[in-house]
């Protein structure tokens, strides 16, 4: 957008109309700095332009100006680490309960997840993982992956 005052004199003033908390004006330049929590929709930003009646009009004059910004959401991956559960050891017949840290961008996003192993002596709730191989289990390393 382009503003300009007949009277050259005239001092320009920009100021937003009630902008979502994001957005803010700093004579003309706009900053928006989102977050992953901005709802994905289209904003209606509108701009007011007023001078400073240096013409002896009986009131300051302005104009405003409207103009649509379409915030769109990316849908990050969730992120996450073996946490207490990393090179766990230990014996046939044995349980530990361990916790996998996980953490998603998309703060309002809900998580589901699944404990990806063919071993059959791991279970879990959320991120809690139960191990407990039975005195069958065969001895040796065990890749167990939790899908987020």
């Amino acid at each position: 957008m382009s503003f300009s005052d007949p009277n050259l004199s005239d001092t320009l003033t920009y100021s937003l109309q009630s902008p979502p908390s994001w957005i803010s004006n700093s004579q003309g330049t706009l900053s928006i700095n989102t977050n992953f929590d901005t709802p994905a929709q289209i904003y209606s930003i509108t701009v007011r332009v007023e001078d400073n009646n240096s013409s002896g009009f009986p009131s300051i004059l302005f104009t405003d100006e409207t103009f649509n910004l379409e915030v769109i959401v990316t849908n990050f991956a969730p992120t996450g680490n073996a946490g207490t559960c990393a090179d766990v050891s230990m014996r046939q017949g044995e349980t530990i309960t361990c916790s996998i840290i996980v953490s998603d961008l998309n703060s309002a996003d809900t998580l589901s997840y699944s404990l990806i192993t063919s071993e059959g002596f791991a279970s879990h709730l959320f991120t809690t993982v139960t191990l407990a191989p039975s005195f069958l289990t065969p001895i040796g390393p065990k890749t167990l992956t939790l899908r987020a």
